[in-house]
């Protein structure tokens, strides 16, 4: 709506300085009339145009008034239209020269299609072009005025010595030919009472059209308005370009008759089983009232309007194209519930197998927190037992330094009592001798004691190293275990992916059936020492044979081995 209203204000301000421009060229016009008595005769005019290269009739009123009007003397002129200021110069218009072209009645447009609309910032009107000896090259006011088309002889002695121009005969610009009409736009008919012929615009106003084949004179204000005739114009256009909508007095276009629902099949049959099921009672029941004539006759005036109203039912049932439309539409809804179906079970599937592979992955969860918690129990069971371990030898390193302790004290209490016995005989005191054998087997008891003890101790300090040596191998043997494991793990996969490369992935080609006697026979060494020994021997022997007849070669056969 912004744009259409921006094209519009645009078009009225270029209708309005058209209307002013062409008043001023009426005035100037009249002026030069008053002031130079024109002298416009048929005879003249038809002698110039005779030596004209294209010549059309246009007619020239002979009221001072308006000079622009249509008269009742015809002059031939070129068909190249005078622009306004070439209309307001006097040597264009001296005596015997023809006058500006009267405005022409609108051509028919072609296919019936609306005028193109007027110049605006959204359709700015074509670039200026050079003229040239080309039909149709360039547009109709950008032609060279008529002061620069070549004149004859005549017209430039009745032009009253217009310089060397008139002696000169055709030394200016030639004249092109007359444009070529636009080519017909692809649009749609333009609207209106007939659908064959076009509603026409009112006749143009004074003043030469910009275009003689596409003229955009308005028509005059007392027939319709400055605005009004833009509205117009305007819906013509965007009628004509995107589609003509629907007015309010047009009547709506039918539409195709849809086909039968499945409901209104469903009820016409559920109807008909309905009216079938009561006339099977009927009919029993005529058949039992066969002696009974009024009866008969009351219950054959009750089948009569049910049997009608079957019939009106099974009228469209018996219909090929009904019944066709219908078991389409059937078979349209039972492939939709099929599809349905299919994508229902499909997402079970899914589902069932996202199940299943949640469960395996939370079973392998499962197994792999289970190892987790093993190893770490089995650690943490390691170090309690190496803990106990080295409690238990450092309580026996403890109890073998008490042993040592005892043992330096009872030769420290011997030393003592020695010098103690000495000190006492240099003084005259002797003790008895029971005395030294009481203090002697003291010793000797205390030093057995603290061999069984030192003994013992010693060997529980070799069944706590050996276990913790053993415990030490095995944490060795462990770790070598999974060192070696981890390093088969890497070769046996970098074989796989060589094999793979060399001959297919094996679950895509499963080719270990074909590949496995050649397999065997290269890696028997690997499983049985046999194998192992009877190659090492072949390789032995055939490394020592050379070719026969060769220089030094022996007579052994090349079957014996060395």
């Amino acid at each position: 709506m912004c744009f259409l209203s921006q094209t519009r204000s645009f078009t009225r301000e270029t209708l309005s300085v058209r209307h002013n421009v062409r008043k001023a060229a009426g005035a100037a016009a009249r002026t030069l009339r008053r002031s130079r008595a024109w002298n416009w005769n048929r005879k003249d005019a038809h002698e110039g145009a005779g030596r004209a290269l294209a010549s059309r009739e246009y007619y020239v009123t002979s009221a001072p008034e308006d000079p622009l009007s249509r008269g009742t003397a015809p002059i031939p002129v070129t068909s190249q239209t005078p622009s306004v200021a070439d209309m307001a110069l006097p040597p264009f218009f001296a005596p015997g020269r023809p006058g500006p072209p009267p405005p022409q009645p609108p051509p028919p447009a072609p296919f019936g299609c609306p005028p193109p609309p007027l110049p605006s910032p959204a359709f700015p009107p074509p670039l200026p072009q050079r003229p040239g000896p080309f039909p149709g090259a360039s547009a109709p006011f950008l032609q060279p005025p008529l002061a620069l088309q070549p004149r004859g002889p005549g017209e430039a002695s009745r032009g009253g010595g217009g310089g060397g121009s008139g002696s000169g005969g055709g030394v200016f610009y030639p004249v092109p030919p007359p444009p070529l009409p636009p080519p017909p736009p692809q649009c749609r008919p333009f609207p209106g009472t007939d659908a064959g012929e076009r509603p026409r615009p009112p006749p143009p106003g004074p003043g030469p059209p910009w275009n003689p084949h596409w003229p955009e004179a308005p028509p005059p204000s007392d027939v319709l308005g400055d605005a009004a005739l833009q509205r117009l114009r305007d819906r013509q256009w965007l009628e004509a370009v995107f589609g003509t909508p629907r007015r309010a007095g047009c009547p709506v276009p039918p539409r195709a008759p849809a086909g039968p629902s499945l409901g209104e099949v469903r009820a016409r049959l559920r109807g008909a089983l309905r009216l079938v099921r009561r006339l099977r009672d009927l009919g029993q029941a005529l058949r039992e009232a066969e002696a009974d004539g009024a009866a008969w006759v009351l219950l054959h005036a009750q089948a009569a309007p049910l049997r009608a109203e079957l019939a009106e039912r099974l009228q469209l049932l018996t219909q090929a194209a009904y019944v066709g439309e219908a078991r389409r539409r059937l078979e349209r809804v039972r492939r939709r519930r099929l599809r349905l179906r299919e994508r229902a079970r499909e997402r079970d599937a899914e589902r069932e197998a996202e199940a299943a592979r949640a469960a395996e992955r939370e079973q392998e969860i499962d197994l792999w927190r289970v190892k987790c918690v093993q190893e770490v129990e089995e650690k943490k069971r390691e170090q309690e037992l190496k803990a106990a371990a080295d409690g238990v030898l450092s309580e026996v390193r403890k109890k073998q330094a008490d042993t040592k302790r005892m043992v330096d004290i009872l030769r420290a209490l011997e030393k003592l009592r020695k010098l103690r016995k000495e000190a006492a005989a240099r003084k005259g005191v002797c003790p008895p001798a029971s005395a030294d054998e009481t203090f002697e087997h003291h010793l000797q008891r205390l030093r057995k004691l603290i061999k069984k003890r030192s003994e013992l101790y010693e060997a529980e300090e070799r069944a706590l190293r050996v276990m913790l040596e053993g415990e030490q191998e095995e944490e060795r043997k462990r770790e070598l275990e999974k060192k070696q494991r981890k390093e088969k793990e890497k070769i046996l996969l970098q074989k796989r992916e060589i094999e793979s490369k060399l001959f297919g992935d094996p679950d895509e080609f499963p080719l270990a059936h074909l590949l496995q006697p050649f397999r065997q026979y290269y890696l028997q060494a690997e499983h049985s020492l046999p194998a192992l020994i009877q190659i090492s021997t072949s390789h032995f022997t055939f490394s020592f044979l050379a070719v026969w007849g060769s220089a030094k070669v022996s007579t052994q056969e090349s079957g014996e081995a060395i």
